[in-house]
């Protein structure tokens, strides 16, 4: 009898044991893809287009308003050299962020594990907890951000100066950045972040989800992320964690916050932006757009559209979009709005 509860118990633990090392290599495994940009990009994103303002796209893309003086501007433009240009206006695909629960999981060049090259130091490590005698969950992510202008990558633009030049870079990681796990220290950079803490100011940010959801968010209320929550602090910390996008698109949206507050990426619409970049420390919501990659891409359209601008409600777009275990890690590729002067005409030639 002793023999059989042995036989019995031995079984149950090999049984048992593959299920529980599963999950927890699974839990620990850093997971990604390099996408794919035949399947896995909402190509439609890029539209609408615009050539001396009209709007050339009946599809019903999603565009924010025209930015652009009005008059002769709308049609003529120059950018200082002996050139006449007409102005044009899309949405390109130029960057990528990650949001990871893993530090150095590197989720947009395919899973690859930076730190275990040694090269790299351990940093703080993402988490999705709850306090016992708090039910409110709470979640620090990191973000990496990319250089990936995909039009100039795969060869379609290449004598244009209305499209980036660079190729493929990891631009930014926040694993190096120790404003990104101290709330205190990421203020001292952006004092103004204090000021968005109080009563009035989040409530606000209830029209700014609305506004998003329905249409585009406000620009104004720059410290919003819609219905993600607060934008400020910049920091990879989220006290009121209820769904891996929620958070993951929240922590894409302070990178990108982050980024213009420190003048590491620009902004390219509008009059200012005809003939290149300028700085945005306050940045306009309203510029970008955004579509997951990974785990799940957002290909399929939904009301017609297969991306989004900041701060829409994931109840629109994200069903099933973050399965189990790889939900943990996000890839997410960003449409920038940008206003170009293209050159039709060379005075002397």
């Amino acid at each position: 009898m002793k023999n059989l509860y042995r036989s019995v118990l031995l079984r149950l633990v090999w049984l048992v044991m593959p299920l529980l090392l599963a999950t927890g290599t699974a839990n620990g495994t850093c997971s990604g893809q390099f996408i794919n940009p035949v399947t896995d990009i909402c190509w439609s994103c890029v539209l609408p287009v615009t050539i001396m303002g009209q709007n050339l796209d009946f599809t019903g893309a999603q565009d924010s308003e025209t930015t652009l003086g009005g008059g002769i501007s709308n049609y003529v433009c120059n950018c200082g050299q002996a050139a006449v240009g007409v102005p044009i206006g899309f949405w390109e695909p130029a960057r990528m962020v990650d949001v990871t629960s893993k530090a150095y999981c590197m989720v947009g060049l395919g899973g690859v594990e930076l730190g275990q090259s040694g090269m790299l130091s351990g940093d703080t490590s993402g988490y999705v907890g709850a306090d016992s005698r708090n039910p409110i969950e709470e979640a620090f992510y990191h973000a990496h951000f990319y250089t990936n202008p995909v039009l100039t990558v795969l060869g379609l633009i290449l004598d244009s100066a209305c499209f980036e030049n660079k190729g493929f870079d990891v631009a930014y990681i926040t694993e190096a950045d120790p404003t990104w796990v101290d709330g205190e220290l990421a203020n001292l950079l952006n004092p103004d972040a204090f000021l968005y803490g109080s009563l009035p100011a989040v409530a606000a940010c209830t029209a700014d989800c609305l506004a998003a959801s329905a249409g585009l968010p406000i620009s104004a209320l720059h410290w919003c992320a819609g219905c993600y929550g607060q934008t400020y602090p910049l920091t990879g910390y989220e006290s009121s964690h209820q769904a891996q996008l929620d958070t993951g698109s929240l922590m894409m949206q302070r990178m990108l916050a982050k980024l213009h507050r420190q003048s590491v990426t620009w902004s390219y619409y509008g009059d200012m932006g005809l003939c290149g970049g300028y700085i945005q420390p306050l940045m306009n919501k309203r510029q970008y757009k955004y579509s997951m990659t990974y785990p799940i891409p957002q290909t399929q359209k939904i009301a017609g559209k297969c991306c989004q601008p900041l701060g829409r409600t994931t109840l629109l777009w994200g069903s099933g979009m973050t399965p189990p275990i790889i939900g943990e890690d996000m890839n997410f590729m960003i449409f920038r709005k940008r206003d170009c002067c293209q050159n039709v005409y060379n005075v002397g030639e």
